[in-house]
């Protein structure tokens, strides 16, 4: 067969039809733009986190108690603060304890919501915070900063 005639059973061209234009390459370019466009946008994201930062963060404590202060122990251990809810004595302030047992969940950090201040929680080391003294019935709310494991003191 010559290189201008057609197979016998092949059908006739269609002569109204455009052409048929090539099918685009794929070398890989467009998936690239969308990685690195996703990249941008991860570390713009975290750029803003890292600028702003927690609002104010709590430095644990260092001092000798005060001599009113109580003393707090609770352990986060996976999602879960115990005890929790944790009892304080209203009008006196807290010597507050928290240690992190686990590596599971998001309990690396804690969070006094109503304070706006958060501090770290490494793994296996007691971190003592002092914590103002509360009125009776008032309840301040911790946790992680997702708030997705959350723990209450509440003073009676």
């Amino acid at each position: 067969m010559t290189q201008h005639q057609r197979e016998p059973d092949a059908p006739e061209p269609c002569k109204d039809c455009p052409p048929q234009a090539a099918a685009p390459k794929n070398d890989g370019t467009m998936y690239f733009a969308v990685i690195a466009f996703m990249a941008l946008v991860g570390l713009s994201v975290g750029y803003m986190f890292i600028i702003s930062g927690p609002s104010d963060v709590l430095q644990p404590s260092g001092n000798a108690p005060a001599a009113d202060a109580q003393a707090v122990q609770i352990k986060l251990e996976g999602f879960r603060y115990s005890p929790d809810p944790v009892q304080v004595k209203a009008g006196a302030p807290i010597k507050f304890t928290v240690t992190r047992t686990d590596e599971e969940g998001c309990g690396n950090a804690i969070s006094f919501y109503s304070l706006g201040k958060s501090a770290a929680l490494p793994k296996g080391q007691p971190v003592t915070f002092d914590l103002p003294a509360m009125q009776a019935g008032q309840v301040l709310d911790f946790g992680c900063s997702m708030r997705m494991v959350t723990g209450k003191i509440v003073a009676a």
